[in-house]
């Protein structure tokens, strides 16, 4: 291309540089190389979703999700259907999950704290399911599938000849126990909607939408500036109810802007998934050929949104007003708040904070305990039901 960029080594190119943390390593290049970022960014419309060698093994049974679907029609058609199923007067209709979910984990961390009196590790978050065999193997493939960034065989080819291809044989294995839990899940789901007894849900309003798709999240939570947060909830929710109507969306704006600043001070998918030219470009003066491999930011493009951010955001509000009005969080362990130090894996594609202790002491222990038997008692008249 003619464009001044890194050191490119023979064979190997710049893969010994972005092997262990490659967000980083971009990041102080762009400082050095601004021409090749520039670059990048305003190809960014010019290009395609690129499958890396581990892709094209994870969707060969399941489909490709969303985030990780070449720009086509078939990708276009599952935006809108998801998009439809996800916009927010259809998330109304899961405000039952999203409560039964959100009570739950205030319900979780009483009983492991032990009413404030032993430290709790809150990550993973557990939530109502985590009791279920099933639950527990999806968080683990899931969580897996998530930290497949991509191996060297993306970027040699000749080590795709390779008969121990230990990342392609991995991601076969977990391809497989997922399409085993995803065969259940969806001929229960078949079962209950022959039967019509169903529950609004995403998946039943994109299948009869005629279209599905599978899609990861992960859920970033940080305690916040406490005092000034139970402050603001206390103007709407009293001691007394600790636990927060569910239809309460962003009635504490306290709280709704916390959530804004931790999603965008802890950015969980700092790299974009890399993208490959679908024709020539030309950038001043010089040409970017196609099949060109390009890494972006997630963020600042302005082009693409997630489907789900309404949906996430729900949820994570809930899980903060009824977390921090339920709980004092008091600090255990050290724990390394940066959000680029802090990774507990700089290789994975997901960033995760690294696993600290927390003690959840309850606020008023009464009127939790009440509202918690409460919610079990609702619980289990449903569940009859």
């Amino acid at each position: 291309m003619g464009i001044l960029g890194p050191r490119n080594w023979p064979a190997l190119g710049n893969i010994l540089d972005i092997k262990y943390n490659a967000v980083e390593k971009y990041r102080k290049w762009s400082k050095t190389f601004s021409a090749i970022a520039e670059a990048a960014k305003k190809t960014f419309r010019g290009s395609v979703r690129r499958l890396l060698m581990s892709e094209h093994v994870l969707p060969n049974t399941a489909g490709s999700t969303i985030g990780t679907s070449p720009f086509n029609e078939s990708l276009k058609l599952r935006q809108k259907r998801a998009a439809s199923a996800l916009n927010e007067p259809t998330i109304a209709t899961y405000i039952n999950y999203i409560d039964l979910e959100t009570k739950d984990f205030d319900k979780d961390k009483f009983a492991s704290g032990r009413a404030g009196t032993d430290v709790v590790d809150p990550m993973p978050i557990s939530m109502v399911s985590r009791h279920d065999p099933v639950f527990h193997e999806i968080c683990e493939v899931v969580a897996a599938i998530s930290r497949f960034r991509g191996s060297s065989q993306d970027h040699i080819p000749i080590l795709r000849l390779n008969s121990f291809r230990f990342v392609t044989k991995s991601a076969e294995e977990y391809r497989g126990r997922r399409d085993v839990y995803l065969t259940r899940l969806n001929r229960d789901l078949d079962v209950k909607m022959e039967k019509r007894i169903h529950q609004p849900c995403i998946q039943t309003n994109i299948i009869y939408d005629k279209d599905a798709a599978l899609n990861t999240t992960t859920t970033t939570l940080v305690p916040g500036i406490q005092n000034k947060a139970l402050r603001e909830i206390r103007k709407l929710h009293p001691e007394e109810e600790p636990l927060a109507a569910a239809y309460d969306y962003r009635k504490c704006e306290y709280v709704a802007a916390l959530v804004r600043e931790c999603l965008r001070f802890y950015t969980v998918l700092r790299l974009a998934l890399p993208r490959a030219m679908v024709k020539d470009v030309v950038y001043e003066g010089k040409v970017i050929p196609t099949g060109s491999m390009i890494y972006l930011n997630a963020w600042a493009c302005n082009y693409r949104q997630c489907a789900g951010l309404y949906l996430a955001n729900h949820e994570i509000y809930l899980v903060f007003l009824r977390m921090l009005s339920s709980f004092e969080l008091v600090q255990d362990s050290e724990v390394d708040v940066h959000p680029v130090r802090g990774s507990a894996d700089p290789t994975s594609l997901v960033t995760m904070c690294r696993h600290y202790k927390i003690i959840f002491k309850p606020r008023n222990e009464k009127a939790l305990r009440e509202a918690l038997e409460a919610f079990d008692e609702r619980l289990a008249e449903h569940e009859k039901a």
